[in-house]
């Protein structure tokens, strides 16, 4: 109820709005109508976004607890490491690179390359960060 309940309380007031705009028919001007309409949207975004991450806070230990397997484990934990390694070494890389020299040519640097350049830095720092000594 705390997940979804506002959302659903907010759609079914949006039906009645619908309704009556649509009851009134001309008698409301084009403003008025496109007013209306954002708010909606405004509103159903902000419900939306509240439903995330309460449903996330809330619903989110139980599917993190979901028992994986140790080969599943494996697979994943070496995956991860192998991605950031490349990841990182790729940042480094494309830093020390000529298309990245802060110039007005590095604008044309291929897209992987800028990239890489702007998440070489954050992965490693993500990479690094070691959760047992929080």
């Amino acid at each position: 109820m705390v997940t979804f309940g506002p959302l659903v309380a907010i759609l079914i007031s949006f039906v009645g709005v619908i309704l009556h705009s649509g009851l009134v028919g001309d008698c409301f001007d084009d403003w008025v109508l496109e007013w209306l309409g954002r708010v909606r949207g405004w509103i159903t975004l902000y419900s939306l976004v509240y439903t995330a991450y309460v449903g996330i806070s809330l619903f989110g230990p139980d599917i993190v607890d979901i028992p994986i397997n140790a080969q599943t484990y494996r697979w994943v934990k070496w995956s991860a490491l192998a991605g950031w390694l490349l990841t990182t070494l790729g940042g480094v890389l494309s830093g020390k690179s000529t298309n990245t020299s802060g110039e007005q040519s590095s604008a044309e640097a291929p897209l992987f390359v800028r990239l890489l350049t702007l998440l070489g830095p954050p992965m490693f720092a993500v990479g690094s960060f070691d959760p047992a000594s929080v």
